[in-house]
């Protein structure tokens, strides 16, 4: 068991490095990685709605990092606990381009068979702070009233549904992984 753990998590690492990778602009670097049957529950579709939400990401931010800081596994089912970090240069969702460095926690989980990443059951971003960073509210701070005009909340994306994850059995224990460095 220990060596199918050790497996699994060079793959997860393997796997964010491609997906940097690929948020980099390497359009090969997922090849490897990303199933044929490979299915989103996040934003309700396959391979090609997966990458689309990446290449959105692609497009509006440089220097994009990403950074495993913790991981839970539970046979071929794998919570990640990560930071991207990147520089807003171009257009994201209604937000111009601010030029600022933002840095986001985000926390997924996958489901792999073999080498592959076959499913994202689900992810859990801190858009708040996403927002914050991109400027959301900067017009809200500059107000010198109280009272909040919704009109001026309109640059705001609208934010989509997300398909609950399946149900993990009770009898399930994770084994939480910390990483050298991490508290």
């Amino acid at each position: 068991m220990p060596l199918r753990r050790t497996r699994t998590k060079m793959l997860i690492y393997g796997w964010y490095e491609a997906v940097e990778g690929y948020l980099r602009g390497d359009e090969t670097a997922l090849a490897t990685w990303l199933a044929p049957q490979f299915v989103d529950h996040v934003m309700g579709g396959g391979r090609e709605s997966f990458l689309a939400m990446l290449q959105l990401i692609r497009h509006s931010f440089s220097e994009i990092h990403l950074e495993v800081n913790e991981l839970a596994m539970d046979d071929e089912i794998i919570t990640v606990n990560l930071t991207f970090s990147a520089i807003h240069t171009r257009r994201f969702l209604s937000f111009p381009p601010t030029d600022r460095q933002i840095r986001v926690a985000h926390v997924e989980a996958l489901q792999v068979e073999g080498n592959m990443v076959v499913e994202r059951l689900w992810c859990l971003s801190d858009t708040l702070t996403l927002w914050r960073q991109l400027g959301a509210f900067d017009l809200l701070a500059d107000r010198s009233t109280s009272s909040v005009d919704i009109a001026s909340l309109s640059t705001l994306p609208a934010i989509q549904a997300v398909k609950p994850a399946p149900p993990v059995p009770p009898e399930t224990v994770l084994e939480i992984v910390k990483l050298p460095g991490t508290l």
